[in-house]
């Protein structure tokens, strides 16, 4: 498939279009997320890592979102590569996340190069109860994602019931970005990804095997 067709711009605004009326999707509207698919597959296979990968289309029932999804048999974890509310989107979920406490400069150097690829956020997923709703609203989020990690991730260990479904990354792009940018970017975006969850995994591995140690 060529995916840098000229029918790739009439694909993204034909798949914003039925999103915004919320026409179910056919079979035609179908190889949209083939599309996604087939690009996603294309930058997991650049990055060269030792993993097995399965992939997904998105749910046909689900009309607002356009995608593909890459599942690492080695974390259990999707990348998604999609379309939503008029934006690319490509994100992950930490894996891991109550590791994060020893995590070295080298996951969070992977952090800051993400933010070159495209427009990267933080995506926060549990919330906490509290006051007014949330605990989390007493604390001003930042531009920084750093600081909204460790912030999240603080107050779900300290207030919540721990950080296990603290959230991941997100780097989207405009409908109109570049084509031959948005291959490069996308490429390099999930290696980023990928590697600090390979930090975060190998973190647990590591204490799980030395908890092993202790009590056999």
């Amino acid at each position: 498939m060529d995916i840098w067709k000229q029918e790739w711009g009439e694909l993204l605004q034909t798949a914003y279009n039925n999103a915004a009326d919320g026409l179910e999707k056919s079979d035609s509207t179908r190889s949209i997320d083939q599309v996604f698919a087939t690009i996603l597959q294309l930058w997991v296979s650049s990055i060269k890592v030792k993993d097995e990968w399965e992939f997904y289309l998105s749910n046909p029932e689900n009309t607002r979102y356009y995608y593909g999804t890459a599942r690492s048999k080695k974390f259990e974890e999707d990348f998604t590569f999609g379309l939503y509310d008029g934006k690319l989107y490509l994100d992950i979920s930490f894996v891991h996340p109550y590791r994060l406490q020893y995590m070295s400069d080298e996951f969070w150097a992977h952090l800051i190069e993400l933010d070159k690829c495209g427009n990267c956020s933080f995506i926060e997923n549990a919330g906490l109860g509290g006051e007014g709703g949330k605990i989390s609203k007493k604390y001003t989020s930042s531009k920084s994602n750093i600081f909204n990690i460790v912030k999240n991730y603080l107050l779900l260990e300290i207030y919540g019931e721990g950080s296990g479904d603290l959230g991941g990354i997100e780097v989207m792009w405009p409908m109109d970005v570049d084509k031959n940018e948005l291959l490069l970017n996308g490429a390099t975006a999930v290696y980023h990804m990928y590697k600090m969850n390979y930090l975060l995994y190998r973190s647990y591995n590591q204490y799980l095997s030395s908890w092993k140690k202790k009590h056999s």
